[in-house]
């Protein structure tokens, strides 16, 4: 059973636009289109005068490389996590021979 599609009012500066998405995705299309509307708004009032189209071009660009960063970082950070398990890993790895011999010398 297919998930039922809701007409979902949008509002993108000053403009309304009725957009179609999975009831389920209603909450996260509303915030998506208020984040883009507000990152218009910051680039249209930058001072510089600029067609709608030449906005929406910068502020994808704004938001396309806010993301990349973001994923870069992510990444980053499993690595980084990856080392410090296998560090970890390495570490009880030698404790336990550690142990190990430390029985048998003593059994």
């Amino acid at each position: 059973m297919s998930e039922e599609i809701v007409p979902v009012s949008i509002e993108i500066l000053e403009k309304e636009y009725t957009i179609a998405c999975p009831a389920s995705e209603r909450d996260g299309l509303v915030e998506s289109a208020k984040m883009l509307s507000e990152r218009l708004s910051q680039v249209r009032d930058g001072g510089k005068v600029l067609s709608t189209e030449r906005m929406v071009i910068i502020t994808a660009l704004n938001l396309i490389h806010e993301f990349n960063e973001r994923q870069r970082k992510a990444v980053r950070e499993q690595q980084a996590q990856g080392e410090i398990h296998r560090a970890i890993e390495s570490d009880i790895r030698r404790l336990r021979e550690k142990l190990g011999n430390a029985i048998a010398a003593h059994g």
